[in-house]
C-alpha cells in the first residue's frame, strides 16, 4: 500500500446493525472484479491495487452489506475485526481485517469509490 493512504473516521456501528449483520448469512453470490492496475496481479482484495470492486451495488448500505457477504463466501470460518475507509489517489476503499479459524489475519481491500457517500 503507498504511503498517501489516509485512513478517515467512519462510524459503521448504527450502519452495520440496520443492515441486519450480526449474523451474517451467505445469500446469492455476488459478482465482483478487481480494480484495474498496472501491477503485478495478485490475490483479489490483498492490496488497494487489487481491491475487489462489487458490481450492482447502489449505495453505502447495500456496499457495506455486499462486503461482508463477499468475505463470508470467500472466507469462510473466518470473523471480521476492523473496518477501515482510506483515499487514496482520488479513490476510496474499504479496508476489513479478518482473523481465520487458526488466528491468522489478513486485510481485504475493497473499491468503494462508486457508491461511496450514496
Amino acid at each position: 500500500m503507498k504511503s498517501n493512504a489516509r485512513p478517515i473516521v467512519v462510524l459503521l456501528g448504527a450502519a452495520l446493525a440496520a443492515v441486519g449483520l450480526a449474523a451474517i448469512v451467505p445469500g446469492p453470490s455476488l459478482a465482483a472484479t478487481t480494480a484495474a492496475t498496472d501491477v503485478t496481479p495478485t490475490e483479489p482484495g490483498a492490496s488497494t491495487e487489487t481491491a475487489i470492486r462489487l458490481t450492482g451495488v447502489k449505495g453505502e448500505m447495500s456496499g457495506i452489506h455486499a462486503e461482508y457477504v463477499y468475505i463470508a463466501e470467500h472466507y469462510p470460518g473466518w470473523n471480521t475485526k476492523d473496518q477501515s475507509v482510506l483515499e487514496q489517489d482520488g479513490r476510496m476503499y474499504d479496508r476489513i481485517d479478518i482473523v481465520g479459524p487458526r488466528g491468522e489475519k489478513k486485510a481485504v481491500y475493497f473499491d468503494i469509490t462508486d457508491w461511496f457517500g450514496k
